[in-house]
């Protein structure tokens, strides 16, 4: 991985915004006065990138403060010119956030939070603990003890891992493991095969299998053959239901008919009784009034006989 561009926000004595783009080739050489902020530089990717015990986050804002406190290193890949881009923040007060993505997918984080952040960096992009990285990449104060202080075993190991022979151990034991498993399911296959296969005779089962096929096959023809004349069947009987519906919403719509009909049927012969009953009445009325006619006859005399008594 190449460092291709550094931004900080309030880095310690940086305060305000800085943006550093790197040249894709040569040699980069900071230069400066002691106290400018020459080692704070690399401290910052350091910070950015590892987020080591020995940078705490307390000392890391500006004292004139200004805000947040944040750095941005911009990785590239120079196999296939992937750049990857790691961020990491702290506020006063609070502990620190991470985050990592691709550079071409911004809405796609790879990983948040600081400890997986450095993991993902040690172990996917650079390929080096925070130790290793640092005396490789760049020194304190002119040290170079990394390398000088380990042992002949562990020169080899750190050697083989910025070389990226670590990485390609690590494939050939992944590939030689799956090759073990692989080895390992083929021999269980064969000999499940050989077990399943024990005394059989696959020609004949494979003919007998044909023919319960053909025997199968027939009867699905059959089979398809009712079913089409059920369907038809079906067809028929829902014709004569939705007759036989149609002839019974007829009868009930009749019956209340003659409900109706029967109904005015007796309402008129109750009318006609109470007529009947009126003329009997009124040939009564009648026959007393032909009985009352011969008196009503005699009352003028009656009524002069009656003056002639009260006088």
């Amino acid at each position: 991985m190449i460092v291709a561009e550094l931004e900080m926000e309030h880095y310690k004595q940086f305060a305000g915004s800085h943006r550093i783009v790197f040249p894709s080739a040569g040699v980069v050489a900071v230069i400066g006065d002691n106290g400018v902020g020459k080692t704070t530089l690399f401290e910052a990717i350091e910070w950015c990138l590892y987020a080591p015990r020995e940078i705490r986050n307390a000392e890391i804002p500006p004292r004139t403060g200004g805000g947040p406190t944040a750095v941005q290193v911009t990785l590239e890949d120079p196999r296939d010119g992937l750049r990857y881009v790691v961020r990491r923040s702290v506020k006063a007060g609070r502990s620190a956030s991470a985050e990592l993505w691709r550079e071409d997918r911004p809405e796609e984080r790879i990983v948040t939070g600081p400890q997986q952040v450095t993991n993902y960096v040690a172990s996917r992009l650079i390929g080096l603990g925070h130790r290793a990285f640092v005396s490789t990449f760049f020194t304190r104060q002119k040290e170079l003890g990394f390398f000088a202080g380990m042992g002949e075993t562990d020169r080899r190991r750190e050697v083989a891992r910025l070389l990226g022979l670590e990485t390609i151990r690590q494939a050939q034991e992944a590939i030689g493991e799956a090759r073990a498993e692989a080895r390992a399911a083929s021999h269980a296959l064969r000999r499940q095969f050989e077990e399943q296969s024990a005394g059989r005779d696959f020609a004949a089962e494979a003919m007998a299998a044909r023919a319960a096929s053909e025997a199968a096959q027939g009867a699905v023809e059959a089979a398809v053959a009712g079913v089409t004349i059920a369907a038809r069947a079906t067809r028929a009987a829902e014709e004569t239901l939705d007759r036989h519906r149609v002839l019974e919403r007829r009868d009930g719509e009749i019956r209340v008919e003659l409900e109706r009909i029967g109904g005015d049927e007796r309402a008129a012969a109750a009318r006609r009784d109470g007529a009947v009953t009126e003329l009997d009445r009124l040939d009564a009325a009648a026959r007393e009034r032909l009985g009352l006619a011969a008196a009503a006859a005699e009352e003028p005399v009656r009524r002069s006989a009656l003056a002639g008594h009260e006088a």
